[in-house]
């Protein structure tokens, strides 16, 4: 360890670039667009239980950018960081902001989540909303980071997470003109 400068980086979830909305493929948040999407025609679409967790989305160009600031700054040997949003947002708030942006509409009501989760234990229903049923999980996981040694180190580079909220337009977007490519959509099983 003497020998070798090692700089560990942990990072949030991975959505798309915060100012192209690019991305490879269409997993993690983008479950919850494929499900919005899937329902557009009905008139309101529930929220999926209490959705009171947060969830911790960051941009790829985030990533790429202060990994490799601290991959090569002498301030980052031997150090860990977590590469997360430092102001994330409750999965109800991110669900809003989704459905906002692809079908202009706001959730009315709920389903329990144990309902919603056993729903998808049919590989049709799955298939035709475009979600893995682990995807449901982001709904009820409360971990929480600590970014503030990356935000500290990364201070004077002009690198930081952009708010979620600033990239939606261009992730929606991208999502919208590229729903139907089969390249960046999952295999769901």
């Amino acid at each position: 360890k003497a020998e070798v400068p090692i700089t560990i980086i942990r990072p949030g979830i991975v959505k798309g670039h915060s100012k192209t909305g690019e991305t490879i493929k269409f997993d993690g948040p983008y479950f919850l667009m494929n499900f919005i999407d899937r329902l557009s025609f009905m008139p309101f679409l529930p929220r999926l239980g209490k959705g009171d967790t947060f969830v911790n989305l960051v941009p790829v160009d985030y990533i790429i950018e202060a990994t490799t600031f601290l991959a090569f700054s002498e301030k980052g040997t031997g150090k860990t960081y977590h590469l997360t949003d430092p102001k994330p947002y409750k999965v109800s708030q991110l669900y809003e902001m989704m459905m906002d942006e692809l079908v202009q509409k706001r959730p009315k009501g709920s389903i329990p989540l144990r309902l919603a989760k056993a729903g998808l234990h049919f590989k049709l229903l799955r298939r035709y909303l475009g979600v893995e049923k682990e995807a449901l999980d982001y709904f009820t996981w409360r971990g929480i980071f600590d970014s503030s040694q990356a935000q500290e180190d990364l201070k004077d580079s002009g690198i930081q997470c952009p708010d979620f909220r600033e990239g939606i337009s261009v992730m929606a977007s991208f999502y919208k003109k590229n729903k139907h490519q089969p390249n960046y959509q999952i295999k769901i099983l």
